[in-house]
């Protein structure tokens, strides 16, 4: 039996090491009891003692061989229950993982592909300060260095003796061994204070012997001709269709991040592109440490990962951060280390991540997981994509490289927000160029997960039954009999195994992401909602044969996912806009071209779009515009400039009449009322831009005629102008009213009075039924507008009111008109509200019926504008176009296209 001594310190207060040395090999419970009655002291008055919580989690069982048995060397187990004095007094660093706030709604935002700021990941999802200052203050107060923070609060890394961990975490150690190596690991669950526990996920580190293993097999190689093993970038490019792409589609502006515990020999990267044929430079490859520490010398899987990875993106930039070893709580530093360097330098483009490594999930612990899973949320939430390999001991996976586990598939592949890719076998023709054959390869990584739900978005044919989230999603060539061409140790190799298709899905994305950058495009994000929507069509080729111990078929299987990419549709598919911006206003391409057109463009009898501006222009009130479908503006009129007298200010609206002439309104100008206003106008110009005024609401004689006009006119079947008013009428809050073309005006609706139907009403559209259908921008019963349908008569009907409880994120304050689509259905515009609070698009039935269609600046769309103030119109192509009041690149709005194959 072991002796321990307990000291007293003068004071009558027990000696802190001393009592930790005591309360090693006691339970939580038991050391308190035993130390409160040494002390001489009723437990009553142990108040100074915080009660504890145990963090099971936080450590994976490690089973005792049992005497005179042999163990199986490549399953961890205790090999000594009592550790030396050198190894208690061994420094180990360890990671506290806190929670994350409203985790699920993040997750919901992320798999909508919308791009979150990191101050708003901050205030609504990030660990709170005050919690992240709580976590580090006990660390402290237990003696624990503090070697890391983030500044994003999800972790904190400190460092103690084993001795001191076993006492402040209330955990004990023991040797453990696998593969051949010892470690000091963690056999007890650790406890922290009952106030800590709910704040964190967990704690990491404690078991060094649970680590990532790469999935790389190498061997020596020479290189042959294209088309014969082993093969070539520009040799997979082609099996996957990249030829029939443009040349300048290279990863120009993007980035790859890759996580390895070292960096390739510089002098292996450059031997290999002269191999290969590949323009790139060592200027375009950075190399971080994530984690201080000696790092080991390359083992090949570094510089598998890097020269493929340069190569299928040439243009594209890659950043290596080593972690020194595989160590989980390391790796998630390097995680930390992505995501700072993702916000505070967008401009690096790093939107695409590979991870060549794994471990089994029945071997990590479910708080790693969990802790990933903020992780890998976090990164999403910046646009960038995180391909991981699922590994290479088929469906059964073991801790090291084989496959002698139990069936189980690998973390960080199995997390949602994780691109997990598959491997095959390809084969060319004698001819080379021309893919011959390409099945399941036996080794790929593939299966359910036991800890994450099958999100909502992986359907399709072929998935397994169940609920369970299933790898892999992709596949790529991985098979090492026929192997990647790798330049190591100054010599060619071949290399094969996931560790291969992993980093060829991060250039793959690379190029992805240049296209939709290009086209204004928010980046890929969490890849997995995108990908399965195209499963079964010419975007994959998929593979049905071949087996890991599940069998390859038709549609989607847990070998190869969703099948091996063809990047000519993936890319024309992923990369298309459904948004153009045609003319960007005061960008200075057009000399006074106006600004804030907060009315929708029209098409005109020449083909041409008509539209005007709110303001700018040469007297700075406005312009009336002619663009042709290519984007080239013309001005046709500077309203204020003198050639009218009283012409009006800030135009709002234009419509073409049956004689070729254009009517519409100004919202200010003419004449000052009664009130001292400037109550605004209607206005006739003709194709040439010669400007006659038809209405006066200031000088008119009209009783209540209204003032302030709202919006375009709306050419009835009748042959007459119908249109409304924001202010005057009965209830002063809006008036439709009737005018000919000759002018002659009449009275129809006043607003607000005697109900409360809305007020401050946008201009009218009149539907194949006959009525006329509006908005008014606010009030009504929920006071955020309303949309209506009034009979030619006047008499109006509420369909909808804003904003509605019931249908999420309508928005607020449609200033807009609609429009009546091709398809019998009223499109329009809110500008306010929404998911970010700039408006969106939004589509309602006849009956009432509302569906949101574009959320502005959600980030699903780059410099997509906000705050639209203009309707639609639907062109002859089935798109809509539109208009936002701010925005684009000069945050001065823009002109947009929506194509109706969204919808």
């Amino acid at each position: 039996m072991k002796h321990c001594k307990v000291s007293r310190k003068s004071d009558g207060v027990l000696n802190r090491s001393t009592g930790n040395e005591f309360c090693r090999w006691l339970s939580p419970g038991l050391c308190t009891l035993v130390m409160a009655l040494w002390l001489g002291q009723p437990l009553a008055d142990q108040a100074a003692v915080p009660s504890t919580t145990s963090l099971p989690d936080s450590i994976r069982e490690v089973p005792t061989t049992p005497a005179g048995a042999t163990p199986n060397r490549r399953k961890a187990f205790i090999a000594r229950t009592v550790l030396s004095q050198a190894e208690s007094d061994a420094r180990l660093e360890f990671e506290v993982s806190l929670k994350m706030r409203n985790f699920a709604d993040l997750q919901a935002r992320v798999s909508r592909g919308e791009i979150i700021s990191p101050a708003e990941m901050a205030k609504k999802y990030h660990p709170s300060a005050a919690d992240y200052a709580k976590v580090i203050h006990w660390l402290a107060d237990q003696g624990f260095e503090i070697t890391g923070q983030d500044s994003y609060r999800l972790a904190v890394f400190a460092r103690g003796t084993v001795r001191q961990i076993e006492g402040a975490l209330h955990t004990r150690f023991a040797r453990v061994a696998v593969e051949g190596h010892e470690f000091s690991s963690a056999v007890g669950a650790p406890s922290v204070p009952s106030g800590i526990a709910p704040l964190v996920v967990g704690i990491h580190g404690l078991q060094p012997h649970l680590r990532a293993h790469k999935h790389l097999v190498m061997q020596p190689a020479s290189y042959t001709f294209p088309g014969m093993a082993p093969y070539g970038p520009n040799e997979v490019l082609t099996a996957y269709n990249r030829t029939f792409t443009p040349n300048n589609v290279t990863g120009s502006g993007q980035t790859i991040a890759i996580v390895i515990d070292t960096f390739p020999a510089t002098s292996d990267l450059t031997a290999f592109w002269t191999a290969n044929h590949i323009t790139q430079t060592l200027d375009n490859i950075s190399f971080i440490q994530a984690v201080a520490g000696t790092l080991p010398s390359p083992s090949g899987e570094e510089t598998l990962d890097t020269e493929w990875a340069s190569s299928i993106a040439p243009s594209a930039k890659v950043r290596v951060y080593a972690t020194t070893d595989l160590q989980l709580n390391h790796v998630d530093q390097a995680y930390q280390q992505i995501y700072a360097d993702v916000t505070a330098h967008p401009e690096y483009g790093i939107h695409q991540v590979s991870l060549s490594y794994g471990i089994g999930e029945t071997v990590t612990t479910s708080s790693q997981v969990q802790t990933d899973a903020q992780y890998f949320t976090e990164l999403a939430s910046a646009g960038v994509t995180v391909f991981a390999a699922t590994g290479d001991g088929g469906s059964t996976p073991d801790q090291s490289e084989g496959s002698t586990g139990p069936t189980q598939a690998e973390s960080p592949a199995t997390d949602p927000n994780v691109t997990a890719v598959g491997g095959t076998t390809l084969a060319f023709t004698n001819g080379g160029g021309a893919v011959a054959s390409e099945t399941a390869w036996s080794l790929s990584g593939g299966g359910t997960s036991i800890y994450f739900d099958r999100p909502a978005w992986q359907t399709g044919t072929g998935l397994p039954a169940g609920t369970k989230r299933a790898v892999p999603d992709v596949a790529a060539v991985a098979d090492p009999t026929t192997g990647a061409y790798v330049y190591f140790n100054g010599a060619p190799r071949i290399a094969g195994g996931t560790s291969w298709s992993c980093p060829t899905w991060a250039g793959f994305a690379a190029l992805l992401n240049q296209v939709r950058i290009n086209a204004n495009l928010s980046p890929l994000g969490s890849m997995g909602p995108k990908v399965y929507p195209l499963l079964g069509t010419d975007n994959f080729r998929d593979i049905t044969s071949g087996n890991n111990g599940f069998a390859a078929g038709p549609g989607y299987d847990m070998v190869t996912g969703c099948g091996v990419p063809s990047l000519r549709s993936l890319i024309q598919t992923l990369g298309a806009s459904p948004m153009t911006v045609l003319h960007t206003f005061t960008d200075g391409t057009v000399t006074n071209d106006g600004s804030s057109p907060i009315s929708a463009v029209i098409l005109g009898s020449d083909g041409n779009f008509y539209g005007v501006t709110g303001n700018g222009g040469s007297a700075g009130k406005g312009t009336i515009f002619k663009m042709t479908p290519q984007g080239a503006i013309t001005i046709l009129h500077h309203f204020g400039d003198g050639s009218v007298p009283l012409d009006g200010t800030s135009p709002v609206g234009i419509t073409q009449g049956p004689d070729g002439n254009f009517y519409g309104t100004t919202y200010q100008g003419g004449t000052v009322n009664a009130l001292g206003n400037y109550a605004g106008t209607i206005f006739k110009m003709t194709p040439q831009g010669v400007v006659t005024i038809l209405h006066d609401f200031g000088n008119s004689g009209v009783t209540k005629d209204g003032n302030l006009p709202s919006g375009p006119l709306c050419l009835a079947t009748d042959g007459n102008f119908y249109g409304t008013t924001q202010a005057g009428g009965a209830g002063s809050t809006g008036a439709v009213f009737k005018i000919t073309s000759q002018g002659v005006y009449t009275f129809l609706h006043s607003f607000g009075s005697p109900v409360d139907d809305g007020g401050h009403p946008s201009s009218l559209i009149q539907g194949s039924d006959g009525n006329f259908y509006g908005t008014t921008s606010n009030s009504g019963p929920i006071g955020g507008g309303t949309v209506f349908v009034m009979t030619p008569q006047g008499a109006t009907t509420t369909l909808h009111s804003f904003p509605d409880a019931n249908v999420d994120h309508d928005g607020e304050f449609p200033e807009a008109p609609l429009i009546q689509g091709s398809d019998g259905n009223f499109y329009g515009t809110t500008s306010n509200a929404g998911v970010s609070g700039y408006g969106n698009v939004f589509r309602i039935t006849p009956q009432g019926v509302i569906t949101i269609l574009h959320q502005f600046k959600d980030g699903s769309v780059l410099n997509d504008g906000g705050a639209p103030k203009a309707g639609l119109l639907q062109g002859s192509d089935g798109n809509f176009y539109g208009t936002t009041t701010t925005g684009g690149n000069v945050n001065r709005g823009v002109i947009f296209k929506m194509a109706a194959s969204l919808f």
